[in-house]
């Protein structure tokens, strides 16, 4: 929330870092083997990953595209506020971040990339939600339900576009 009220968030940009640090390490400290509460540092990194894999796009960039697309996921199968994406593409664009690329045609070599994460396992993957701004969990999807939540995202993109770009 710091990040949206702040206009001149470059003044504030240590503390945040900061915070976010003390943050991760925290969560780090808790699940030194990434078993459990870890996995939540990874929103948008299953996707993001593919992304970043498909396209050679730089890691950051990838993940922001990432944590868009799973919100959407997070809406179609989890009860996610799309209102909560929403604000997570707005704070992505205040920082200059990418939050749409073009995925036509590349829908089954993101899923096969997908399949190949860490985080995947038998017939279901780990996702991160965020419920709200602050608070996240870790959710499983089974792998149907995600290929199933990428084509409808794919054959919208550019409806998502265009409402991405209203934010």
């Amino acid at each position: 929330e710091m990040l949206e009220r702040e206009e001149d968030i470059h003044s504030k940009l240590l503390e945040i870092i900061n915070l976010s640090v003390k943050v991760k390490v925290e969560v780090v400290k808790n699940d030194l083997r990434d078993s459990n509460i870890r996995k939540i540092l990874n929103f948008g990194h299953t996707i993001g990953h593919a992304i970043e894999l498909k396209f050679n796009l730089k890691h950051g960039f990838a993940i922001s595209i990432g944590m868009v697309l799973e919100s959407v996921i997070g809406t179609l199968f989890f009860d996610i506020d799309k209102d909560v994406g929403l604000r997570i593409v707005n704070l992505l664009k205040k920082f200059n971040l990418p939050t749409f690329i073009d995925l036509t045609s590349h829908e089954q070599e993101i899923f096969e990339i997908i399949l190949h994460d860490k985080k995947s396992r038998d017939e279901k993957i780990d996702l991160v939600c965020v419920r709200q701004i602050g608070s996240s969990e870790l959710v499983s999807i089974e792998k149907s339900k995600l290929l199933e939540g990428l084509q409808w995202i794919f054959k919208r993109q550019e409806g998502l576009k265009s409402l991405y770009a209203q934010v």
